[in-house]
């Protein structure tokens, strides 16, 4: 049975310049560096859109709030259980929500790259965090006012297809969104028992220890698929992308010891998962 237009979910797809293959076995030559996107403001219409109590309530007002609040939202994301639809994506979803002390999500985002557009990934989301956060989104569709405290062991929320660079680097950004916390990020982004170790040649030099040329590459392509996810959705945020930008300088050091020679002449990079 065809599916009408209407039922179909919300799309969205974000792209992002691609690790540059110089031939079919994926031999490349690793950036030196990480560039920042061009700068795209949140607009007013997006801040209203979520709820219309936030209009004219400047965005470093409600990022300063969500510090407080984000992780407490969090909890209401992971207590979330969507059911995955037995065949095509629809508009809506239905999930389990059973805590009536936390505040449920308002959509439901299948994240997928370009290349998997059938294989998707559930994230129950909060309008107020992603929206605020990721300046590339579109307007998101409606969700149902749900009343505080409400019991309502299943909810319908809108579904939205989104397509990104770095499907399996998806979750990263999404705790930091809702956290705002180095950590989080440094946790997945430096894989060494401690992280403490300073200046950037003794990091690199541990991690060229600890790791497999193999396993640092792997490193180097978690790193860019966050840059790249965080570029395409346009969270500008100064301390995610200086805390990328670190790890990248170190991952790169690291291989560069490995080698025993600068990244400029191509290496194997394992593909994602």
């Amino acid at each position: 049975m065809a599916v009408s237009q209407s039922n179909l979910p919300t799309i969205i797809e974000l792209q992002c310049e691609q690790l540059p293959n110089s031939n079919p076995a994926h031999q490349i030559s690793l950036p030196r560096s990480l560039s920042r996107p061009l700068f795209c403001a949140i607009t007013p219409e997006t801040i209203a859109a979520i709820d219309p109590v936030l209009s004219g309530v400047p965005l470093g007002y409600i990022l300063y709030n969500l510090k407080d609040i984000g992780p407490k939202l969090s909890e209401g994301a992971k207590a979330t259980q969507a059911i995955p639809p037995t065949g095509p994506l629809h508009s809506e979803m239905l999930v389990k929500f059973n805590n009536t002390d936390l505040e449920p999500p308002t959509h439901i985002l299948a994240v997928h790259s370009k290349q998997q557009n059938g294989l998707f990934t559930l994230y129950p989301v909060h309008a107020l965090v992603v929206s605020t956060g990721c300046a590339h989104l579109p307007l998101l569709p409606d969700s149902p006012a749900i009343p505080p405290g409400a019991a309502m062991p299943e909810l319908t929320l809108p579904v939205v297809s989104l397509s990104i660079p770095s499907p399996s680097m998806f979750q990263p950004i999404l705790n930091y969104l809702y956290m705002r916390q180095n950590d989080v990020i440094l946790d997945v982004l430096l894989p060494i028992e401690d992280n403490e170790v300073d200046p950037f040649i003794e990091m690199s030099k541990k991690q060229a220890e600890q790791f497999s040329v193999k396993e640092l590459l792997i490193n180097a392509r978690k790193i860019w698929g966050l840059w790249a996810n965080a570029s395409a959705l346009g969270i500008f945020d100064d301390h995610l992308f200086t805390t990328m930008e670190i790890a990248w300088e170190i991952c790169i050091g690291a291989l560069n010891i490995s080698l025993d020679k600068p990244l400029d002449s191509g290496v194997d990079v394992p593909p994602e998962d």
